[in-house]
């Protein structure tokens, strides 16, 4: 990774070029992107299926990088997500992803590469087919 450009901004460029096959492949529209006060948002979002990441401008973590299936009943249990979101990262059996989300700029690029291979290998989850989530979802 540049170690000169922010981790945002390597971000970024990365979500949109590894999950283009969300357009290109599975017909999502173009990506949204937007600043909220230190939070960059890029989403896109087909019949009930959004995809959505939020990269923290001024934090070196790696983003947030999700599905939220709107067909499903909300359910916030007392949690910062609500229960139809679902972490991308949560799809690697191995738990490695989410130990990646640790140590943020030193595996963004890695994080965000492995993120969209497993969403790409698991296209039931672009139909609302999120049962690949139900296992793991406490990761």
């Amino acid at each position: 990774m540049d170690n000169l450009k922010p981790t945002w901004k390597v971000s970024e460029k990365e979500i949109l070029t590894k999950f283009s096959f969300l357009q290109s492949e599975f017909g999502f529209p173009k990506f949204k992107k937007k600043w909220i006060k230190d939070e960059y948002s890029i989403s896109s979002k087909k019949a009930n299926i959004e995809f959505s990441t939020t990269i923290f401008k001024f934090d070196s973590s790696t983003p947030i990088i999700g599905i939220t299936n709107h067909s499903e009943p909300i359910d916030f249990n007392h949690e910062i997500y609500p229960t139809n979101f679902y972490w991308i990262h949560n799809l690697d059996e191995t738990g490695g992803l989410k130990m990646m989300t640790e140590n943020g700029r030193d595996f963004v690029e890695i994080y965000i590469s492995e993120c969209a291979e497993l969403l790409k290998s698991k296209p039931n989850i672009l139909s609302g087919i999120t049962t690949d989530f139900k296992w793991n979802k406490k990761l």
